[in-house]
Parts: structure tokens; C-alpha cells; sequence
């Protein structure tokens, strides 16, 4: 059984607009014309290191809507990745982004990077369970 999740159904399923500017690795400030530096002096407080925590109110507020609901991750809440950075521009800007794209370009490059860590056997403990479509049942390699 394929299962394929498009942006046109993302837009549907979550009722939100596929339209906006498709941005996500490191060139959407090249592509906006965004000096990288110059938007982290803005979002951060004054002579302070740029993390989560030293944000200013409102890009902290956004980076923590898009850590715990958008772009959902585990491991340390300190880290302003260059997709958050992205995305808190966009919202502050009032600029369109299409939010379909990028969800779905995120989940696909995380699912990729813990498949090569698996593969890379980085992680030989971990076993994944497999689903059986047919049985409908859950199984764990011994």
C-alpha cells in the first residue's frame, strides 16, 4: 500500500493555504534578500548569545509555537534552527510562506536522516518494530 501526502492535501487536511514563497534549506535568505546576521541581531536581545532563550518576546513567542506545533522536535530547546529562522521572518514580515511545503520538506528530511543513521548503523540498538498491512499486527525483531 502506497500512501501519498501531497502539499494539496496538507492545504485540505490542515485548511491552510498552498501558496507563499517555497523556502527551507540554507538559500531562503539569498532568496529573500535576508542578511542572516542582521536578522539575528533583530530577533535576539542586546549583547546576549543567540539561543531560544535570549530571543526577543515575539520571535520567542513564534519559535515556540513552530518548536511545539509546526515542526515538532526532540533533544535541546536552545537551538533556533535556519528553518525557524525562516519561518519567524515570514510571520513578522507578513509575508507568505508556504507553510505545506515546508512541513512536508522538514518531515521528509528528518524521516531521511534517521533512516541514514540507521542504516549508517550510528544506531545499531535500535530495532524498529514493523507493521504488517495484511495481519494488521505489530511485530518486534528479536
Amino acid at each position: 500500500m502506497n500512501i501519498k501526502v501531497t502539499q494539496e492535501f496538507l492545504s485540505k487536511a490542515l485548511k491552510i493555504p498552498n501558496e507563499g514563497n517555497k523556502l527551507f534549506f540554507n538559500s531562503w535568505f539569498n532568496d529573500v534578500g535576508v542578511i542572516r546576521n542582521q536578522l539575528i541581531l533583530e530577533c535576539t536581545k542586546p549583547d546576549h548569545d543567540f539561543n531560544s532563550t535570549n530571543l526577543q518576546d515575539v520571535p520567542k513567542i513564534l519559535h515556540n509555537i513552530i518548536w511545539h506545533t509546526l515542526l515538532p522536535r526532540c533533544g535541546t530547546f536552545d537551538v533556533v534552527t535556519d528553518t525557524d529562522l525562516c519561518i519567524i521572518y515570514h510571520l513578522m514580515t507578513k509575508t507568505k510562506l508556504n507553510l505545506c511545503f515546508v512541513i512536508l520538506k522538514y518531515t521528509s528530511d528528518s524521516c531521511l536522516t534517521i533512516k541514514q543513521k540507521v542504516e549508517g548503523k550510528l544506531l545499531p540498538f535500535l530495532r524498529l518494530p514493523k507493521y504488517h498491512l495484511k495481519e494488521k499486527t505489530l511485530s518486534t525483531p528479536s
